[in-house]
């Protein structure tokens, strides 16, 4: 499994958009049918409204479906995986220990993670192999 992380800290829509990005195309890549997107609680999604993913964002935390580029979205949360799937994941500001646990889903083809904190970054990077976008 290939894992990517992007270097940015807190809420940084241009480093989302980069993430979101490197998930459409590793999934067009490999076929995929579908994404993830990882957040440590659904209630986390709100904070994520107002960037320019919002309207999935916000589609996600009511509960409703939601696509990227056509590609059905479905929601990774702390101790949550969704059953049947297999594709790549965008990982928003979850905790290094979640990080870790999706590198090493079966589910989870690859990894693309996008930090809230210096802290997160270094100890994934600590666990996991992962290139810098």
């Amino acid at each position: 499994m290939a894992c990517f992380h992007v270097p940015a800290y807190g809420f940084n829509d241009e480093a989302i958009m980069r993430g979101a990005a490197k998930l459409y195309e590793l999934a067009r890549e490999e076929g995929a049918e579908h994404v993830g997107f990882a957040v440590p609680a659904r209630e986390n999604l709100r904070h994520l409204e107002r960037s320019q993913l919002g309207p999935a964002f916000k589609a996600l935390h009511n509960g409703d479906h939601a696509t990227i580029e056509g590609l059905p979205i479905y929601l990774f949360t702390r101790g949550t995986a969704p059953q049947d799937f297999s594709g790549p994941v965008l990982a928003i500001i979850t905790p290094p220990n979640q990080t870790i646990e999706l590198a090493g889903l079966h589910s989870v083809t690859q990894l693309v993670y996008v930090p809230w904190q210096l802290d997160d970054l270094d100890r994934y990077l600590a666990e996991v192999d992962s290139a810098e976008l």
